[in-house]
């Protein structure tokens, strides 16, 4: 892994171009997803952290117009939707939009990529970005197009690995977030030259509890490769009751919340 001397950036050279094709229901088989059917427990833990998000959004913008990228199944828009904002949102895969349009009702899902969308500039109040500024290939158009995208005054809610978490010390090349999908990483240096690059205020940096659930973990570490552990808290399991495999447990996995806000045009 790479890092550029002026923007911060970590990134991985020679880049893997991965397209739409990629993010078909196999991508969602470590949420324990069979035929776009994601089991309980898991949406339980995917709307516990969604909820967290968009408290805290809800503070900062408390109405008006909410873009996801990477919506995935619609967790989050079906949050906000239900809390009076405008959702939209836009993801790669064709299953994950099928099962967000059943989420979210009359909420706007698009199946593409940001770039191909005519939005109309400073259309929305909000622009919510969670795991996925990682998978960008081409950060600079993609951010430019978001900053054209928000209006004066709104914020872009970014959640992603922070290459310079701890946890990526301790781990080295096995880190979790270390995926073909993820070519770029974003420590703080990177949104601070954001701030300037685009003309943007960084008013938030701090790191992200993520609650999972012992079934949840299992899958996960089984689907990427971690064996070992992936058999450790398997065998683990076994032994415990249903209540305790499904409780929702804060972990530290290495993300960082970034708030990025365009300044109101009275600035």
């Amino acid at each position: 892994m790479y890092s550029c001397g002026g923007c911060g950036l970590y990134f991985v050279c020679p880049v893997k171009e991965i397209g739409k094709e990629f993010y078909n229901d196999d991508y969602y088989r470590p949420w324990g997803s069979e035929s776009g059917n994601v089991p309980e427990h898991v949406l339980r833990l995917k709307g516990k952290n969604m909820l967290r998000h968009l408290e805290h959004i809800a503070r900062l913008v408390p109405r008006g117009k909410i873009l996801e990228v990477g919506c995935a199944m619609g967790s989050f828009l079906r949050l906000a939707q239900k809390a009076g904002y405008e959702a939209t949102g836009i993801d790669l895969s064709a299953q994950a939009c099928s099962a967000a349009r059943l989420a979210v009702g009359d909420a706007r899902i698009i199946n593409g990529y940001l770039e191909d969308v005519p939005f109309e500039a400073n259309s929305f109040d909000v622009i919510f970005l969670s795991d996925l500024l990682e998978h960008v290939v081409r950060p600079a158009p993609f951010m430019q197009k978001v900053v054209d995208l928000l209006r004066p005054g709104g914020i872009i809610y970014i959640v992603t690995p922070n290459p310079e978490h701890w946890s990526c010390r301790l781990f080295g090349k096995n880190w979790v977030h270390f995926k073909d999908e993820h070519p770029a990483f974003y420590p703080k240096k990177t949104f601070n030259w954001m701030e300037r690059k685009y003309g943007l205020r960084l008013i938030a940096y701090s790191s992200v509890l993520k609650y999972l659930n012992f079934n949840y973990l299992t899958t996960q570490l089984d689907h990427f490769g971690y064996l070992k552990f992936g058999r450790m808290v398997r065998f683990l399991n076994f032994f415990l009751p249903a209540r305790i495999r499904e409780s929702l447990i804060p972990v530290s996995l290495g993300e960082a919340r970034a708030i990025l806000q365009k300044p109101s045009a009275s600035v």
